[in-house]
């Protein structure tokens, strides 16, 4: 789970050339690193926060970070404490408000608190790809919904039509 080579791009792309920042994240991304390969996932929870708590709008490392706590760390209520920091720090990510709905149906979210995380990320929608991903991720959670309540009324799902 090292950075590719694009990911860092990405990340540097708009941080200044030879700054404090520059060597900042650096730092913070080979301590990641260096944790993920130890594999202690307290330290590796650490390194992550530490690199968080520094660079909060680096879309990237919050994703990583996810990604781990999914599909390494796979403790659902965990996973969703950080994905409401993500979603608070980047509101206009819809990758991240899209991956955080996905968590909350994971970890048994409330039916409440799983719309207002489809509330706000509805507002994220910047561009037509993410919305219509977004849209559809949250189509398919309703019907999910539906269907592990024993009902066959998907009127709660009024984009799918008659045909689900």
């Amino acid at each position: 789970m090292a950075f590719t080579e694009a990911e860092r791009a990405a990340i540097f792309a708009d941080v200044e050339e030879g700054g404090k920042d520059e060597a900042e994240l650096k730092e913070a991304i080979q301590l990641i690193e260096d944790e993920l390969d130890k594999g202690d996932p307290s330290s590796i929870q650490d390194a992550f926060e530490l690199a968080l708590s520094a660079h909060p709008a680096v879309i990237l490392l919050w994703l990583k970070y996810l990604h781990w706590l999914d599909d390494s760390l796979r403790i659902p209520s965990q996973s969703v404490e950080v994905y409401e920091r993500a979603a608070l720090v980047n509101p206009m990510s819809s990758e991240i408000m899209q991956l955080a709905l996905i968590a909350y149906e994971r970890a048994g979210e409330s039916p409440d608190r799983i719309e207002d995380m489809w509330e706000a990320a509805k507002n994220s929608i910047a561009e037509p790809d993410w919305g219509a991903s977004l849209f559809t991720t949250y189509i398919f959670l309703l019907k999910r919904r539906v269907v592990q309540s024993g009902s066959e009324d998907f009127s709660i799902v009024p984009l799918l039509g008659p045909d689900v």
